[in-house]
């Protein structure tokens, strides 16, 4: 990933905080020489130190588990459209503001079936609001599904977070910025300026 100094953080708390908000990742190895991706859940886990997930047994990438070749999860966090008219400085260009979260490492298999459960149990409970209903999800169905999938863990060797905020520009271009995706009254455009916020933005360069 191209990540100029003014838009990387180094907070490994601000990447496992848009880890969690955003989990549904896009997992990229190499298959068979070329690039191959799939998109997944994946969950954060062990104080930081692995993401769990598991692929579809058919799924060919789930051969890249146990080569130690390495993987590279990415995590879209808000993301918006930013128009030049919002600038105060111009002449001025379009862009897009974003943040992103780009994690490495080897595809690890699970110790055994039980911890394969364990992840499926994670993955219920943090993305259903309140326990299911009683026949939605039988033990016995859970069980038969379980023989479709495999489990992985990757081993986190390195987070690379990119905050594109437009930080490098004036506190009057974040501004007007800010005031532009307010102004558009989109959910993702809230979620930036939310994002922002939270993280101390717009604030002056190198404040």
């Amino acid at each position: 990933m191209y990540l100029p100094a003014h838009f990387r953080d180094d907070d490994r708390a601000t990447a496992d905080a848009l880890l969690r908000a955003h989990p549904f990742a896009t997992l990229v190895t190499t298959l068979d020489g070329a690039p191959f991706a799939t998109h997944l859940p994946l969950l954060l886990a062990d104080g930081g130190q692995r993401l769990l997930g598991h692929f579809a047994r058919p799924n060919p990438q789930a051969r890249c588990i146990g080569t130690g070749e390495p993987a590279l999860a990415i995590f879209h966090g808000p993301h918006a459209y930013v128009s030049p008219r919002w600038y105060h400085r111009r002449p001025a260009v379009p862009t897009w503001n974003y943040a992103v979260v780009h994690v490495r490492g080897p595809l690890q298999p699970l110790a055994n079936a039980d911890e394969l459960r364990a992840v499926q149990a994670q993955l219920v409970d943090t993305f259903e609001p309140a326990p299911l209903p009683e026949g939605v999800m039988p033990e016995t169905h859970v069980e038969q599904l379980s023989a479709g999938i495999v489990g992985f863990a990757l081993a986190i060797e390195r987070v690379d977070t990119k905050l594109k905020f437009g930080q490098h520009r004036s506190l009057a271009d974040q501004q007007g910025v800010e005031a532009g995706l307010l102004a558009t009254a989109g959910s993702d455009e809230a979620a930036l300026v939310a994002l922002q916020r939270r993280l101390g933005y717009p604030k002056a360069p190198g404040g």
